[in-house]
């Protein structure tokens, strides 16, 4: 039975599903294994809304709350007022917010005259970037400066009548996304303000949402106003997402509050769009360019000192491990639903599903367990089997075994697993024999 390399999940079909897991190459039974999201141990048990982590000057920031703190030590530095996702500009000396303060070792807020409300920061060249709300003016700070502006320094993007969504700093060009387009500027050192639009810096299509943008695998993502993922080739909005997930996506009452982030674990660059008002986050894969989604209550990733760190939902601060089976102290939860078992209308007898799991790493008194159920209609109503022990400390060769799945014309089989185990899910096998119509 061939493992599902992706979510990719219709109204008008259960196809198959990867929830806090993914798809990779395998270099063992098959073409391809399950791995699932590592544990997370927890750095700093901060407390508040998760706002958002920053490196900066060699040290790793988190928000928590009002507060800002050295998410490593868990100290605390100053106080942003707030409650909402942050958009950091890391500049030389400290960094900026897009709510309008700075970090240099004191927190101060920015009491420029010339400052107005930002929807968005970044940082080029010695300067400190950023969109202005509801607007298509975008400007810079002076040069090397955390808090000083010049009401004469800013442009407008005028390829299209749109306003300005947010904006992001790549490859040496301030990209700035309005509602309908995007335009690539550049230093060109002029006097006065030095940023010039790139002779081919028009883009396409525009962004949905402020903190729908992130850089990944030397490359931009987003949020894409036509509600489809896209990644950015030279000035080509190149469309990741698959019908799957745009399905999903054009359900949802709400886009603008999506917040895009991006990390790497074991050789798999990820790039994760959050959905809060939906209660939705979709990943993609962009080694394997598939999606996979997730329930992990992480809202921002970083990488410091080799290690991805990321902040839970509640403020608190932690890093993917090999080491830890939890997040952040509580039970994982890994679900696959594989893809339909469907033959022309014909009915199929399963007699047999033999799963592949690398067991035996169970932390000792851990008794991991396996939950499987089956569909025979397509995965509107389903029939819990009993459970199996994954395999206890040292049960490296243990195979999961059912008999007697039943039959039925469209079949769809689910595992899941909610025990402080790694989750590895090699090879998946099944005995079946066709019916009449």
């Amino acid at each position: 039975m061939r493992l599902p390399t992706a979510s990719y999940n219709l109204p008008s079909r259960n196809a198959s599903r990867l929830v806090n897991c993914w798809a990779q190459a395998a270099n063992g039974k098959g073409e391809i294994e399950v791995v699932g999201v590592p544990g997370i141990a927890t750095s700093s048990a901060l407390e508040g809304a998760g706002r958002g982590l920053v490196v900066s000057d060699g040290r790793l920031y988190a928000v928590a709350g009002e507060t800002l703190y050295d998410a490593v030590t868990g100290s605390a530095k100053g106080t942003i007022p707030g409650n909402g996702r942050l958009m950091f500009a890391a500049a030389v000396g400290g960094f900026v917010t897009d709510n309008g303060y700075y970090y240099n070792g004191t927190v101060t807020q920015i009491t420029d005259e010339d400052k107005v409300p930002w929807s968005s920061v970044g940082f080029l060249d010695g300067r400190v970037t950023y969109t202005e709300a509801n607007t298509g003016r975008f400007g810079a700070m002076e040069l090397n400066s955390l808090s000083s502006i010049d009401g004469l320094d800013f442009a407008t993007a005028e390829s299209a009548p749109d306003n300005l969504v947010t904006h992001t700093v790549d490859h040496g060009e301030a990209i700035l996304f309005g509602t309908e387009s995007g335009e690539k500027w550049w230093n060109s050192g002029a006097a006065g303000f030095p940023l010039e639009r790139t002779s081919d810096g028009r883009i396409e299509i525009g962004a949905l949402a402020r903190l729908g943008i992130t850089k990944a695998d030397n490359s931009v993502f987003w949020l894409a106003s036509d509600r489809t993922g896209r990644r950015l080739s030279g000035q080509t909005p190149v469309k990741v997402s698959q019908v799957g997930v745009e399905e999903a996506l054009s359900r949802y009452g709400t886009l603008t509050d999506c917040e895009a982030f991006s990390f790497t674990w074991n050789g798999n660059i990820h790039v994760v769009f959050r959905f809060p008002s939906e209660g939705a986050t979709w990943v993609f894969n962009v080694t394997t360019s598939e999606w996979w989604e997730s329930t992990v209550p992480i809202v921002a990733a970083a990488h410091y000192n080799g290690r991805v760190y990321v902040q839970h939902e509640d403020g608190a601060v932690g890093y993917f491990t090999s080491a830890a089976h939890t997040w952040f102290g509580e039970n994982p939860r890994y679900e696959v639903t594989f893809p339909n078992l469907y033959s022309g209308q014909g009915r199929q007898f399963i007699s047999q599903l033999d799963v592949v799991l690398r067991a035996g790493d169970a932390p000792a008194g851990v008794i991991p367990k396996m939950t499987c159920e089956v569909s025979h209609d397509g995965g509107n109503t389903w029939h819990t089997l009993p459970v199996r022990e994954i395999g206890r400390i040292g049960e490296y060769a243990k195979v999961l075994r059912w008999n007697r799945l039943g039959s039925g014309r469209d079949t769809v089989i689910r595992l899941s697993c909610a025990d402080p185990v790694p989750f590895h899910l090699v090879d998946a096998q099944i005995e079946a024999a066709g019916g009449t119509k």
